[in-house]
């Protein structure tokens, strides 16, 4: 583990930002857990997904590269959605 301090930073872009400041912790000292489950979970993932022909993408070009693709796109529709943290204090 690294000796190094964490730090914040401000989303000072978030809506509500004067009354509501949100913040995000920066932590260089957290050990490589992380990326090591990352590709344990990247690998399980690709297998799911292989086995049974699934859709999951993992960036919104690819969301959109396949959505084209689909013939007589016009006659379906695209629901998106967005999770946002619900921390109260």
């Amino acid at each position: 583990m690294a000796e190094t301090e964490a730090f914040i930073t401000l989303k000072d872009h978030k809506e509500n930002f004067d009354s509501h400041p949100n913040c995000r912790l920066i932590n260089p000292a957290k050990s490589k857990l992380g990326k090591l489950s990352k590709v344990i979970l990247d690998s399980i993932n690709h297998k799911i997904r292989s086995t049974t022909n699934l859709n999951q993408w993992k960036n919104t070009q690819a969301v959109i590269i396949w959505f084209t693709n689909i013939e007589h796109n016009s006659r379906y529709n695209f629901v998106s959605f967005d999770i946002v943290d619900n921390f109260h204090q």
